[in-house]
């Protein structure tokens, strides 16, 4: 069985995975590229020029997709993706929708006969502390290797890791919710390298140019061709590019302007309407709230087995979510009536002196 490559995307970010596909059959036609629709029911796509996988293929729990909203699931269903491309195929690549391919990733094949898994890093060297973003706190806690570009083969150590991986997503751990501290895919995804042994770390700054390592990696473009000081540029992630969220200076500010003006012409050319994200409602066409979702998150295992279909069960969720919601106001009257109250101005007292005779220590 030969590699295969593959990307999950929802109906909004088609047409980037189809960018993303075409420009991987360019450079690498020998290898089968394949695109799981993160949908329900979802029909091929005429046309698309790239194998599609369902999402009632993988196995994924029914009730994941309630727990995630769109680009959550898309991270979340990383492992049960993998896992079912591994179990038919033996080999696989994998890229999130939001990238482009520019030249070969050269070395590949050798790489998957040596190693069992290939990563690249977010960035290849300490970053100064200097308050811009992202910083050093800010990769440890997002995750030291890039979770949207990996390769991996079938063996026991990475069946063992993409099980942890399943568990980790299944306890509410993709995506951000400030509510909630969730953490990113990536943090999850990076700990690959206590699981698997047979590890091929790929520092060339041709391969997968990012946001991350922007900051760190020259760029330029001659003759049509785009450069790094690796070599031709072969892989560029365009997520995160122009958000906002990183403060921090491009080395080659205008080569990556032209980047991202021409992926994103790309993927205006390929656009095509689809319906809205299937599950964003639920049965009856509700639309399903953020709180309806942070209150599936924090019910316990049992409770969501007896729930059954949580797209069915709107009155349930918003139920739940109002309770809480009462409770976090009870529990600050009960705070503030406390501190009215003579046992807190006691405990002060009582205390007045151990207080502040710390704080007299500290400033000396």
């Amino acid at each position: 069985m030969g590699m295969v490559a593959f990307s999950l995307a929802p109906y909004s970010k088609v047409a980037h995975a189809r960018v993303l596909l075409d420009s991987l059959k360019a450079q690498h036609n020998e290898i089968r590229t394949f695109l799981v629709i993160v949908e329900r029911h979802a029909q091929d796509i005429e046309g698309y020029g790239h194998e599609f996988v369902k999402l009632e293929q993988l196995d994924v729990p029914e009730a994941l997709a309630f727990q995630y909203e769109a680009e959550e699931l898309q991270e979340a269903l990383k492992p049960w993706a993998l896992a079912y491309f591994l179990r038919n195929f033996g080999s696989v690549l994998f890229c999130d929708p939001e990238g482009e391919f520019f030249s070969p990733l050269t070395g590949l094949a050798s790489w998957m006969n040596d190693y069992e898994a290939v990563v690249v890093p977010n960035v290849l060297a300490p970053l100064p502390d200097d308050g811009l973003l992202p910083g050093n706190s800010d990769v440890l806690r997002t995750g030291l290797f890039h979770a949207g570009f990996f390769a991996m083969r079938a063996s026991s150590e990475v069946d063992a890791f993409i099980q942890y991986w399943k568990e980790a997503v299944c306890q509410g751990l993709v995506g951000w919710d400030p509510l909630e501290q969730w953490t990113g895919n990536g943090a999850i995804f990076s700990s690959i390298g206590s699981y698997v042994g047979s590890l091929k770390i790929v520092r060339s700054r041709s391969v997968h140019f990012s946001s991350w390592s922007a900051s760190q990696r020259s760029l330029s473009c001659a003759a049509g061709q785009w450069m790094t000081a690796d070599g031709p540029l072969v892989s560029v992630h365009f997520r995160g590019f122009g958000g906002g969220v990183h403060t921090r200076p491009f080395v080659s500010p205008d080569g990556v302007h032209q980047l991202l003006a021409a992926h994103a012409l790309k993927v205006a050319q390929a656009l095509r309407p689809f319906p809205g994200y299937s599950f964003g409602c639920y049965m009856n066409g509700e639309l399903i709230w953020r709180s309806d979702r942070r209150a599936f998150f924090h019910m316990s295992s049992f409770e969501k087995r007896n729930l059954q279909d949580p797209f069915r069960a709107q009155d349930e969720m918003r139920k739940r979510y109002i309770v809480s919601a009462l409770l976090d106001v009870e529990s600050v009257r009960e705070l503030v009536a406390i501190k009215k109250g003579p046992s807190w101005k006691i405990g002060r007292a009582i205390t007045w002196p151990l207080r502040h005779a710390r704080a007299y220590m500290g400033k000396r």
